[in-house]
């Protein structure tokens, strides 16, 4: 287990949990089994993080689980300067700023993929590299990096998701300029890959799922446009000759993806949050952010169809739509209550809680056989009984999301982080869907870190 003795100073927020290889917006602690004991373990990026001397050098922290879940006290620090992971802890390198987790070499342990976007090589800076950490009975103790595009890229690694769908390992991994590389296993603890394809888009945000039933994963991928807001155009499987981007109204406003049954027809849906403003003057629906909804077919994901889409202002959703809500800057989708449908929870941390602005909110919506989301749905805040903190002005609590079973009790947990505060979350998992009731907050200080007690990050992924 490798752990880093010399304090961090903290300068950034923490992130939350996904299921490994699925790929969300926002990139924070990744759920997977590290260690081979049966539990997820999570892996909390904190790119920008001080080491040393060296501002934003950039850790990862990894929590090792057990039956009781997750815990501080049994923890490991990560960073370019721990023995046996390449590279050297430098200003501004920001390692972490993207995770996910995949067992890659096939020997029954999960591999953390790590982004490093602003570490320069090859004369060029912020070229950016991607590192392996691989997984054993010790946790993640050693780590190579992927082999690196022949030409100049700027950023690579600003995006990486991995997954072992169908049994075959897959990386896809984002860089700016329009450039995205895909690999495909075996992979060696060298770093090599058994193919390296170059993509024609720029992958910004990538969720992975079987959407047509074949055994195989297809990627969801959200390209970069440059006003700053995560997405322009949604493809799926971009690396094909023919791939198309899905219709949808408006398409360089999207931004986080999701994969799930949330109708439980038997069909992988794609659920994408829109958390910016909406362009079409006059529109008020749309104000402070919109959520659209691919429903999936035993034909897969229909590019030509138009997406059910909805925002605070729908029925039966809570809460009102309001200009900088940023609804759906986080989404994930997980079935909470084991029913067959997959709820759809939503992050807004910009909504304004009484007098405290941008105390966030999180909104989950419950799977419904209906193609109109929303009967049922409940908020979640800082201010909901059961869960430690008071909302507060800048907290942005739901600025990341996620949801795993890393108890092994079949209940999936519910993790929300808020990149203001610096802390995460976790919601225990219930008959119902997880409780307020006994959530658990995690901040820098349980790890012993010291400075501004923030971490940075998006969200976890668990395998």
């Amino acid at each position: 287990m490798i752990r880093l003795t010399a304090p961090l100073i903290v300068a950034a927020a923490i992130g939350t949990v996904l299921p490994a290889g699925v790929a969300q917006a926002a990139t924070g602690p990744v759920a997977s089994d590290f260690n081979g004991d049966g539990y997820r373990d999570l892996a909390i990026p904190a790119p920008h993080v001080a080491v040393g001397n060296h501002s934003a050098a950039g850790a990862v922290v990894v929590l090792y689980g057990s039956a009781s879940g997750v815990s501080p006290a049994r923890r490991a620090v990560i960073t370019q300067n721990s023995p046996g992971v390449p590279g050297e802890a430098e200003f501004w390198d920001l390692f972490g700023s993207s995770v996910s987790a995949a067992d890659l070499d096939g020997d029954g342990f999960s591999d953390l993929v790590v982004g490093t976007p602003n570490e320069s090589w090859g004369g060029h800076d912020s070229a950016g590299v991607v590192t392996v950490l691989w997984g054993s009975r010790s946790g993640l103790v050693s780590g190579s990096n992927l082999t690196t595009p022949g030409i100049a890229i700027n950023s690579y690694g600003q995006e990486v998701a991995a997954t072992t769908l169908g049994g075959k390992p897959l990386v896809v991994v984002g860089a700016d300029g329009g450039t995205g590389l895909r690999f495909t296993g075996p992979f060696r603890r060298t770093g090599e890959a058994g193919r390296r394809q170059t993509l024609a888009v720029d992958p910004k945000q990538v969720a992975f799922g079987d959407l047509n039933k074949d055994g195989t994963p297809e990627s969801v991928v959200v390209t970069g446009h440059s006003s700053g807001w995560g997405g322009g155009f949604v493809y799926v499987d971009p690396h094909k000759s023919n791939a198309e981007h899905l219709w949808e109204p408006s398409a360089a406003r999207g931004g986080m993806p999701a994969i799930g049954d949330v109708n439980g027809d038997g069909h992988k849906d794609v659920v994408l949050g829109h958390p910016a403003e909406p362009e079409t003057a006059g529109d008020t629906v749309n104000i402070g952010g919109r959520v659209s909804i691919w429903y999936g077919s035993a034909q897969g994901i229909d590019v030509s169809t138009m997406p059910v889409q909805f925002s605070q202002s729908a029925a039966g959703i809570p809460g009102v739509n309001e200009k900088g809500d940023r609804f759906g800057s986080s989404v994930a989708v997980a079935d909470l209550d084991r029913d067959g449908k997959a709820e759809i929870i939503i992050g807004a941390p910009g909504e304004d809680i009484a007098e405290a602005a941008d105390a966030g909110s999180v909104t989950v919506i419950p799977g419904i056989a209906s193609r109109k989301p929303g009967a049922g749905a409940y908020n979640l805040t800082q201010g909901t009984p059961g869960i430690p903190g008071t909302s507060a002005t800048g907290d942005q609590f739901g600025s990341t999301l996620s949801a795993a079973d890393v108890t092994k009790d079949g209940r999936p947990e519910l993790f929300i982080g808020a990149l203001g505060e610096g802390a995460v979350w976790s919601l225990p998992g219930g008959t119902n869907g997880p409780t307020p009731a006994g959530s658990t907050l995690i901040s820098a200080r349980s790890f012993g870190l010291y400075g501004d007690q923030w971490f940075s990050g998006e969200g976890v992924r668990a395998e």
